[in-house]
């Protein structure tokens, strides 16, 4: 049985990726920490598929950011997500914990935005034990009303 060419350079290029993720998790740049991201799979077999490096602190540019506190647009409550990260040139905000850039609606320094942060944490848990609790509410009305509408399961 013969073995297609294409196999062969698709195991060596992962054991490549392999070693050379374990090898380095210093950007060469900024010196910051970060991962080395796999080649696209498609094409299989291109000379600019090699392991790339991502710099989670400078997010390739190669410079020492100065981090602040991000605030974005979510879609469900409390409509906004924050993380820290810097401002990009094209104002977008580049958040290392998620990988990813957003546009800030809201900036804030470090210290000040964790305080905000968890006040936004705060009022998410204490909307979680309201509903929680209006829900047992309804439950116990409903059951009142037609018992044979809810199973026994709470």
């Amino acid at each position: 049985m013969e073995t297609d060419p294409l196999d062969a350079d698709a195991g060596y290029a992962n054991n490549q990726f392999k070693m050379k993720s374990k090898a380095s998790s210093k950007c060469p740049a900024c010196k910051g920490t970060g991962t080395y991201l796999p080649p696209p799979t498609y094409p299989p077999k291109r000379t600019s598929d090699v392991p790339r490096y991502k710099c989670t602190e400078c997010d390739g540019t190669g410079k020492a950011q100065h981090f602040e506190m991000m605030f974005w647009h979510y879609d469900q409550f409390p409509f906004i997500l924050a993380s820290r990260g810097f401002l990009r040139d094209d104002g977008t905000a580049y958040c290392p914990s998620y990988n990813a850039c957003f546009r800030p609606v809201k900036i804030m320094s470090l210290k000040d935005g964790k305080a905000f942060a968890a006040q936004l944490e705060e009022l998410t848990k204490e909307r979680k034990v309201m509903f929680e609790t209006l829900e047992k509410s309804y439950r116990i009305r409903l059951r009142q009303i037609a018992p044979w509408a809810i199973k026994n399961s709470g």
